[in-house]
């Protein structure tokens, strides 16, 4: 099987917006993790699903005016 991973610059600054995040991940089934590393000036949100959606999820986060950019798309063999 073949994942894709997805890396997006975010916005996420409170916990509203980490909460907004999750709601948004969850609409998603090919999501198989996710983890958000507020620590990083970039506020990193690394995604791995079953589909290449990045499109899709930068549309769901402007709806939700939180604001993100693709960093990188891989694809990976699931081990």
């Amino acid at each position: 099987m073949v994942l894709f991973v997805i890396v997006l610059s975010t916005m996420i600054n409170s916990s509203n917006d980490l909460k907004q995040t999750q709601i948004i991940i969850s609409r998603f089934k090919s999501i198989k993790e996710w983890s958000c590393d507020l620590e990083d000036e970039d506020r990193v949100l690394r995604i791995i699903s079953t589909r290449e959606i990045s499109s899709t999820l930068i549309e769901e986060f402007r709806k939700a005016e939180v604001s993100t950019q693709i960093m990188a798309v891989f694809k990976k063999k699931a081990s």
